[in-house]
């Protein structure tokens, strides 16, 4: 996720066979990652649990995207210490092949920092975008990509444009946007996109200064959604691709929607939240959009559908310290309610569905008093 600034784009996820979804980045000062896998008894059934699984050790690397697809995924985290996150972020990617249960450490290019949010499109192909260093006037926006499961990732220097996020709609076809190196105010105008997994990039125009881009999916075999705000910031914004994103046009929304932070697909479903306390749906791969509004509830840092009917939201509530929080929705977001998690001290900050199952991550923090220490994450399992 890299996932804040307008156009610093949270990137994750595969949304059912081969879709991806990328989103806004959120930092947290926090300790140790967490993994929460939601394993359904059936589809929109009841019996539906949480199992908290804990990443390998790694002190003061919290936890900041996840993306899956089939059984395959990956999860980057970002080195931020209690007092605060300073300087250009390292990252250390993991890998699970088992929807979640385990996972193992991989290798992230040195230089390269500050991630947007992962976004896999396969169990082995993934992509991010990032921050190649050192920070200042040197700095480069790089696109980093995976072929084995985030064991290891090439990157790929783009020295013309700041590149907010990106999504690919099969291992080989991907899309990244932004916007050009000096312009003024920051709306998207510009992409890359890719037909060989990532060796090579060739740049494609974005309908240049309607939008600041927040969130990016993509779904098999050629559809992908950029969402967020008006350049006013008064009003949410999607625009759609038919052509795995190469061309791009506006898509109707209804007139309440605010700024967009969020957007998913799995297969023609997708789900887009707003910091209105909004959800947006569409059951048509973005065509036609419906909103519905929510009463104010836990903040909720991203969303994904498992159906057209079943979709979850997680975040936090309350701060220093703050808990966990996921909601369900088992009428396509016309209502939600309170899922019980395993307990800890933390948030949630990222969440990835397919058909089968729904994967969350976020941080685990310990306090003495009111102020945070560094220690290991613990196990909790609820089954």
């Amino acid at each position: 996720m890299p996932g804040g600034a307008q156009v610093a784009v949270r990137l994750s996820e595969s949304r059912g066979a081969g879709g991806t979804r990328a989103a806004a980045v959120i930092a947290v000062a926090t300790l140790a990652a967490v993994l929460l896998v939601f394993l359904p008894v059936g589809a929109g059934a009841a019996g539906q649990m949480w199992v908290a699984r804990t990443l390998p050790m790694m002190k003061n690397f919290p936890g900041h995207s996840v993306s899956c697809s089939a059984n395959g995924c990956v999860a980057l985290t970002s080195e931020c210490a209690p007092g605060g996150c300073g300087g250009l972020a390292r990252v250390t990617p993991l890998g699970s092949s088992n929807a979640g249960v385990s996972w193992v450490k991989g290798t992230f290019p040195g230089s390269v920092g500050a991630p947007t949010y992962v976004a896999c499109a396969s169990a082995k192909a993934c992509v991010a975008t990032a921050t190649q260093g050192p920070l200042g006037p040197g700095e480069h926006s790089v696109i980093v990509v995976t072929g084995n499961g985030g064991r290891s990732w090439t990157s790929h220097v783009e020295t013309r444009y700041n590149l907010a996020g990106a999504a690919c709609s099969s291992p080989t076809t991907c899309v990244a946007l932004g916007d050009t190196i000096g312009s003024p105010t920051g709306e998207a105008d510009t992409g890359l996109v890719t037909s060989n997994g990532g060796r090579t990039w060739a740049p494609i125009a974005f309908p240049a200064r309607k939008m600041f881009v927040e969130a990016i999916t993509c779904s098999a075999p050629v559809l992908c959604l950029a969402a967020g705000a008006n350049t006013t910031a008064t009003r949410g914004v999607i625009y759609r691709s038919i052509d795995a994103g190469r061309t791009w046009a506006p898509v109707r929304l209804p007139s309440k929607v605010r700024g967009l932070r969020t957007i998913s697909c799995t297969g023609k479903s997708c789900i887009g939240t707003s910091a209105a306390y909004q959800v947006v749906v569409s059951r048509n791969g973005g065509t036609t959009w419906s909103l519905h509004a929510i009463a104010p509830r836990p903040a909720i840092q991203d969303a994904s559908c498992m159906s057209a009917s079943v979709c979850m939201m997680v975040g936090f509530s309350g701060t220093s310290p703050s808990s966990p929080a996921a909601e369900v929705s088992r009428n396509g977001g016309a209502s939600w309610a309170s899922q019980r998690l395993p307990h800890f001290t933390g948030r949630l900050t990222g969440v990835d569905c397919s058909r089968a199952f729904c994967v969350a991550i976020g941080v685990r923090v310990s306090y003495r008093g009111k102020t945070p220490t560094a220690e290991y994450p613990e196990v909790l399992t609820y089954q």
